[in-house]
Protein backbone atom coordinates (compact mmCIF):
# COMPACT_ATOMS: atom_id res chain seq x y z
CA UNK A 1 0.00 0.00 0.00
CA UNK A 2 1.51 3.27 -1.12
CA UNK A 3 1.31 6.46 1.39
CA UNK A 4 -1.77 7.99 1.50
CA UNK A 5 -1.93 11.70 0.56
CA UNK A 6 -2.21 14.53 3.70
CA UNK A 7 -4.62 16.68 1.78
CA UNK A 8 -7.26 13.98 1.34
CA UNK A 9 -10.12 14.72 3.29
CA UNK A 10 -10.80 11.14 4.17
CA UNK A 11 -7.67 10.81 5.77
CA UNK A 12 -8.67 14.14 8.57
CA UNK A 13 -11.88 12.07 8.70
CA UNK A 14 -10.24 8.99 9.87
CA UNK A 15 -7.74 10.64 12.53
CA UNK A 16 -10.62 12.35 13.54
CA UNK A 17 -12.61 9.15 14.06
CA UNK A 18 -9.70 7.49 16.06
CA UNK A 19 -9.43 10.23 18.35
CA UNK A 20 -13.17 10.12 18.99
CA UNK A 21 -12.85 6.23 19.27
CA UNK A 22 -9.90 6.41 21.57
CA UNK A 23 -11.41 9.64 23.94
CA UNK A 24 -14.40 8.80 24.73
CA UNK A 25 -14.08 5.78 26.41
CA UNK A 26 -11.46 7.66 28.77
CA UNK A 27 -14.06 10.40 29.56
CA UNK A 28 -16.28 7.93 30.35
CA UNK A 29 -13.75 6.87 33.34
CA UNK A 30 -13.87 10.57 35.24
CA UNK A 31 -15.00 10.63 38.17
CA UNK A 32 -18.96 11.36 38.94
CA UNK A 33 -18.24 15.32 39.84
CA UNK A 34 -16.68 15.70 36.09
CA UNK A 35 -18.34 13.65 33.99
CA UNK A 36 -21.22 15.68 33.38
CA UNK A 37 -19.48 18.88 33.18
CA UNK A 38 -15.70 18.30 31.79
CA UNK A 39 -16.31 15.02 30.21
CA UNK A 40 -20.26 15.85 28.48
CA UNK A 41 -18.14 18.91 26.58
CA UNK A 42 -15.02 17.41 25.78
CA UNK A 43 -17.09 14.41 23.97
CA UNK A 44 -19.75 17.21 22.45
CA UNK A 45 -16.73 19.30 21.24
CA UNK A 46 -14.93 16.04 19.79
CA UNK A 47 -18.61 14.69 18.68
CA UNK A 48 -18.62 18.34 16.91
CA UNK A 49 -14.92 17.95 15.09
CA UNK A 50 -15.85 14.81 13.87
CA UNK A 51 -19.26 15.72 12.53
CA UNK A 52 -17.72 19.25 10.75
CA UNK A 53 -15.20 17.24 9.18
CA UNK A 54 -17.48 14.57 7.80
CA UNK A 55 -20.05 17.51 6.66
CA UNK A 56 -17.13 19.32 4.96
CA UNK A 57 -15.95 16.32 2.97
CA UNK A 58 -19.32 15.91 1.47
CA UNK A 59 -20.13 19.85 0.60
CA UNK A 60 -18.61 22.10 -1.89
CA UNK A 61 -18.55 25.34 -0.04
CA UNK A 62 -16.23 24.24 2.83
CA UNK A 63 -14.55 27.44 4.00
CA UNK A 64 -17.35 27.87 6.87
CA UNK A 65 -17.43 24.43 8.27
CA UNK A 66 -13.73 24.10 8.24
CA UNK A 67 -13.66 27.38 10.45
CA UNK A 68 -15.97 25.78 12.57
CA UNK A 69 -14.38 22.85 12.78
CA UNK A 70 -11.03 24.28 14.09
CA UNK A 71 -12.92 26.33 16.78
CA UNK A 72 -13.93 23.44 17.76
CA UNK A 73 -10.75 21.80 17.96
CA UNK A 74 -9.29 24.74 19.91
CA UNK A 75 -12.01 24.73 22.29
CA UNK A 76 -11.19 20.43 22.80
CA UNK A 77 -7.84 21.37 23.19
CA UNK A 78 -8.70 24.03 26.78
CA UNK A 79 -10.52 20.94 27.80
CA UNK A 80 -8.42 18.41 27.28
CA UNK A 81 -5.55 20.99 28.96
CA UNK A 82 -8.16 20.98 31.75
CA UNK A 83 -9.00 17.36 32.23
CA UNK A 84 -5.18 17.05 32.20
CA UNK A 85 -4.55 19.49 35.18
CA UNK A 86 -7.61 18.49 36.82
CA UNK A 87 -5.85 14.43 37.04
CA UNK A 88 -8.21 13.52 34.97
CA UNK A 89 -6.45 12.44 32.15
CA UNK A 90 -2.62 11.26 32.29
CA UNK A 91 -0.08 13.07 31.00
CA UNK A 92 0.48 10.36 28.69
CA UNK A 93 -2.91 10.24 27.38
CA UNK A 94 -2.94 14.28 27.87
CA UNK A 95 0.05 13.98 25.06
CA UNK A 96 -1.44 11.14 23.14
CA UNK A 97 -4.46 13.33 22.49
CA UNK A 98 -2.72 16.67 21.81
CA UNK A 99 -0.23 15.26 19.38
CA UNK A 100 -3.66 13.53 17.46
CA UNK A 101 -5.83 16.92 17.74
CA UNK A 102 -2.38 19.41 16.16
CA UNK A 103 -2.37 16.77 13.53
CA UNK A 104 -5.78 17.12 12.71
CA UNK A 105 -5.77 20.95 13.39
CA UNK A 106 -2.68 21.21 11.04
CA UNK A 107 -4.40 18.73 8.42
CA UNK A 108 -7.84 20.81 8.75
CA UNK A 109 -6.00 24.17 8.53
CA UNK A 110 -4.10 22.77 4.93
CA UNK A 111 -7.19 22.22 3.64
CA UNK A 112 -8.73 25.23 4.48
CA UNK A 113 -5.76 26.87 2.89
CA UNK A 114 -5.98 24.93 -0.34
CA UNK A 115 -9.69 25.74 -0.59
CA UNK A 116 -8.57 29.47 -0.44
CA UNK A 117 -6.05 29.09 -2.78
CA UNK A 118 -7.94 27.40 -5.30
CA UNK A 119 -11.21 29.93 -5.05
CA UNK A 120 -8.27 33.01 -5.56
CA UNK A 121 -6.14 31.59 -8.08
CA UNK A 122 -8.21 29.65 -10.25
CA UNK A 123 -5.04 28.79 -12.95
CA UNK A 124 -3.49 26.93 -10.06
CA UNK A 125 -6.55 24.08 -10.26
CA UNK A 126 -6.62 24.29 -14.37
CA UNK A 127 -4.84 21.20 -15.70
CA UNK A 128 -1.55 22.31 -17.44
CA UNK A 129 -0.66 22.79 -21.41
CA UNK A 130 0.21 19.86 -23.23
CA UNK A 131 4.05 19.84 -24.37
CA UNK A 132 2.96 21.97 -27.19
CA UNK A 133 3.47 24.77 -25.63
CA UNK A 134 2.04 27.42 -22.85
CA UNK A 135 -1.63 28.46 -23.86
CA UNK A 136 -0.77 32.01 -22.80
CA UNK A 137 3.25 33.16 -23.05
CA UNK A 138 2.86 35.81 -20.51
CA UNK A 139 1.78 33.96 -17.94
CA UNK A 140 4.76 31.64 -17.91
CA UNK A 141 6.73 34.80 -18.53
CA UNK A 142 5.32 36.07 -14.91
CA UNK A 143 5.78 33.17 -12.95
CA UNK A 144 9.02 32.56 -14.36
CA UNK A 145 9.68 36.10 -13.15
CA UNK A 146 8.44 35.77 -9.68
CA UNK A 147 10.18 32.08 -9.47
CA UNK A 148 13.84 33.99 -10.04
CA UNK A 149 12.70 36.67 -7.61
CA UNK A 150 12.86 34.55 -5.00
CA UNK A 151 15.90 35.13 -2.90
CA UNK A 152 18.40 32.57 -2.24
CA UNK A 153 21.43 31.70 -0.34
CA UNK A 154 24.37 29.69 -0.31
CA UNK A 155 24.43 27.88 2.15
CA UNK A 156 28.47 26.93 2.30
CA UNK A 157 31.30 26.35 -0.67
CA UNK A 158 32.87 22.92 -0.35
CA UNK A 159 36.88 23.48 -0.34
CA UNK A 160 38.44 21.91 -3.13
CA UNK A 161 38.93 18.24 -2.94
CA UNK A 162 41.08 15.18 -5.14
CA UNK A 163 38.70 13.83 -7.46
CA UNK A 164 39.19 9.90 -8.34
CA UNK A 165 40.99 11.36 -11.59
CA UNK A 166 43.31 13.53 -10.40
CA UNK A 167 41.90 16.77 -11.08
CA UNK A 168 40.92 19.35 -8.30
CA UNK A 169 37.13 19.67 -8.16
CA UNK A 170 35.06 22.64 -6.22
CA UNK A 171 31.86 21.84 -4.71
CA UNK A 172 28.70 23.56 -3.88
CA UNK A 173 25.77 22.58 -1.37
CA UNK A 174 22.62 23.75 -2.71
CA UNK A 175 21.15 27.04 -2.38
CA UNK A 176 18.32 26.84 0.04
CA UNK A 177 15.36 29.33 0.57
CA UNK A 178 15.96 32.17 3.51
Amino acid sequence: MGRQDTKDPAVVVAKAYDLALWLLPKCEKYPRNYRFSVGERTVAAMLDVLTLLVEASYTARREPILQDANRKANHLRYLLRLAKDLKLLSVDSYGYAAERLEEIGRMTGGWLKSGRTAATNPAQTEPRAAASGPANPQATRASYQTARAVPFRILAWVPTRQAATGCRVKQRLRPALW
